[in-house]
């Protein structure tokens, strides 16, 4: 998807990852009830002051965490999606539909 889309999700509630090696912010995570925060792994990542160097990002994985910046997927952090009010979970997956549309 191409990463404007990523980033346009910051108008809707999501947070970009902290800075990571070579400042490359390497997740987008959105905070919802409870602590709780969905969590996107992005292949490229997004260069700190150069966001338009990976053009095309790729989602790695998708998960529900207690904190954004523990960053690795679910087999380590099993939050069920299944415990999302349907409400939460529709305006979740419209988020993503809308960032991965062409």
């Amino acid at each position: 998807m191409p990463v404007g889309r990523l980033l346009g999700l910051t108008k809707r509630g999501w947070e970009r990852g902290e800075p990571q090696d070579a400042g490359v912010e390497a997740w987008l995570s959105k905070p919802l009830a409870d602590g709780c925060h969905l969590v996107v792994e992005l292949a490229e990542g997004i260069p700190v002051g150069a966001v338009d160097l990976f053009p095309e990002q790729t989602l790695e994985a998708v998960w529900l965490d207690t904190a954004p910046g523990s960053y690795w997927p679910a087999r380590e952090h099993p939050l069920l999606f299944g415990g999302l009010d349907p409400v939460t979970a529709s305006e979740l997956l419209a988020d993503l539909a809308a960032a991965t549309a062409d």
